[in-house]
């Protein structure tokens, strides 16, 4: 190959160094590609011990068995721990950097030690040609010998470890001076059969050869001064495979580098890791310590931010799911003794009864009813407060809250002699379920009722505020001790009033409790003042414009 870039023509009456063209060029010796067999009667092509397809119709493939195996891979991989799955992935993208950066690396060096190559016998020829244009210094004029020209270029030219210059004058090889490297192109025989190939008016040859394992990349240049009739040839090759080796050190290191960073990554990382997962395993230990019984276990919150607020959470949860089942096994164990004094009460009559006695089985007929109502009135109220925390407990509608009231109290007029007495200023429309709202309104005048004597005032009343609508129930009865305020709306709770009033038998003790959801399904909320000796208000608070929620009953 030429480089016509650092080569030029130089036309001198006693020197000729011409540069020529890659067809000139001495060729190489490459052995030529072996051709492709024909193709047979299936349409293959023979490729040594391989074919492939030429011109063969497309069919399509069968399930591939393989595929099937796919799943367990996955499914080992999911068995792993998340922090070796994290590591694993972090030194995959660690090795895969490594890799490219190490291809990057070598193109890279390969690149430098061609240039390294090229401009190394760029230089040779342009020294050469420096000479050739100068004068002998032995003469003090222009070169008048090609052996005296050569001698000179070979004894000035120092080469590197991977370098070697060797010259021929009419065929016969030039001794080579003292220092000329341990690159013997003398003893290169396949470099000399070019050099003898070299004629007056050949150009400059570029090639390469391989010689007991070296690959050398080589420049041929023919030398004549005038008319003399001496052939010069001068040779300058380097070693390609000593400046690869270079390489391939440096691509040794790198990979040395890169397995230790790697060891480095996944130690750092498996601590790194196991630290700030650490928080994850103390919830894994912790969930699995937690039962049906026991919720009082709660997770360790140290560790990052992220996990920290996780742990957070989770305790939040554990204390909701343990409110819950408080809450529920508080109600089973209410709900059963409620239960069972009716039955017991049932059953204790029935046994005493005298079946021959007819006016003995009329009073445990009556008895055993209202007993039953009773129970079936406890399984209602149960089944409202169960049905309260349903999306579909309420069904809002564009409702007159003081039409609402009035029409409430006109019903409860007929619970009892009362003095009873309407208070509505709201004058407002609001979404409410008309149904439900009545509902806990008598359910109010009710218990109003049974803590008032004949004659007392009830009064129900409405008023509005910025943000909400307020609905109450006052009566002038004797009141709530104010240590029983703060347990009023628990279920199954019955004041020492209607003790003392000798009623702790009537009703469910739920009435209250109802209110209360109805009041918490709306988005609102129900609160009680009470003096004794004075009486007490009960008020329903309703927001104006906030949607209905669902409500979760304590």
């Amino acid at each position: 190959m030429t480089d016509r870039s650092w080569l030029e023509r130089v036309d001198e009456a006693t020197l000729s160094i011409r540069p020529v063209d890659d067809s000139d060029s001495v060729p190489t010796a490459v052995s030529p590609p072996t051709p492709a067999s024909p193709p047979d009667e299936a349409g293959w092509i023979s490729m040594g011990d391989e074919k492939s397809l030429a011109g063969a119709p497309v069919v399509a493939a069968g399930p591939d068995p393989s595929a099937k195996q796919a799943a367990p891979r996955r499914s080992r991989w999911a068995r792993l721990s998340l922090s070796t799955q994290v590591l694993s992935a972090l030194l995959a993208i660690a090795s895969l950097g490594y890799v490219l950066t190490g291809l990057v690396n070598i193109a890279i060096q390969r690149n430098a030690a061609d240039e390294r190559i090229e401009a190394s016998l760029a230089q040779e020829v342009a020294e050469l040609r420096t000479l050739a244009e100068g004068t002998d210094p032995v003469t003090g004029q222009p070169f008048s010998s090609v052996g005296a020209l050569l001698e000179l270029a070979m004894e000035r030219n120092i080469p590197n470890l991977r370098e070697g210059f060797v010259a021929t004058l009419n065929g016969q090889v030039l001794p080579a001076p003292q220092g000329s490297g341990d690159l013997h192109l003398e003893r290169v025989e396949p470099l000399l059969q070019r050099m003898a190939q070299v004629r007056a008016n050949s150009p400059v040859t570029r090639g390469s050869l391989v010689h007991e394992g070296r690959e050398l990349q080589y420049v041929i240049v023919g030398v004549t001064v005038g008319d003399s009739p001496d052939l010069g040839v001068f040779a300058a090759a380097v070693d390609v495979s000593a400046e690869y080796a270079l390489n391939d050190r440096a691509v040794r290191a790198h990979s040395a580098a890169s397995l230790a960073a790697l060891l480095l990554i996944a130690s750092l990382g498996a601590l790194a890791f196991n630290r700030v997962l650490r928080p994850l395993q103390r919830l894994g230990d912790t969930a699995e310590t937690i039962t049906g019984t026991d919720l009082s276990t709660r997770v360790d919150t140290r560790g990052p931010s992220d996990l920290k607020k996780l742990a957070e959470s989770v305790n939040r949860m554990l204390d909701r799911l343990q409110a819950a089942f408080a809450g529920q096994k508080a109600m089973l164990d209410d709900v059963g003794h409620e239960l069972r004094t009716p039955l017991t009460v049932i059953r204790g009559h029935l046994e005493l009864m005298n079946p021959a006695d007819e006016a003995d089985v009329d009073e445990t007929r009556t008895l055993v009813t209202d007993e039953l109502d009773r129970m079936s009135r406890l399984i209602d109220d149960l089944v409202l407060i169960v049905k309260s925390e349903a999306p579909d407990f309420l069904r809002p509608t564009p409702t007159d809250v003081d039409a609402t009231v009035e029409s409430a109290l006109t019903r409860a007029r007929s619970l009892a002699d009362r003095d009873w007495r309407l208070d509505t200023s709201s004058g407002l429309v609001v979404e409410v379920d008309e149904q439900r709202l009545t509902q806990a309104l008598l359910q109010l005048a009710s218990n109003a009722v049974r803590f008032t004597d004949p004659g007392d005032l009830i009064e129900f009343g409405t008023r509005r505020s910025t943000d909400d609508v307020q609905v109450w129930v006052r009566d002038a009865g004797e009141g709530i001790p104010a240590k029983e305020l703060a347990n009023v709306f628990n279920r199954f709770e019955r004041g020492t009033s209607l003790r003392n009033r000798g009623e702790a038998g009537q009703g469910s003790g739920l009435g209250l409790s109802i209110v209360s959801a109805i009041a918490r399904a709306h988005g609102g909320q129900v609160t009680v003042s009470s003096q004794p000796g004075v009486g007490s208000q009960f008020t329903i608070t309703l927001p104006r414009n906030a949607p209905t929620i669902p409500l979760e009953f304590e």
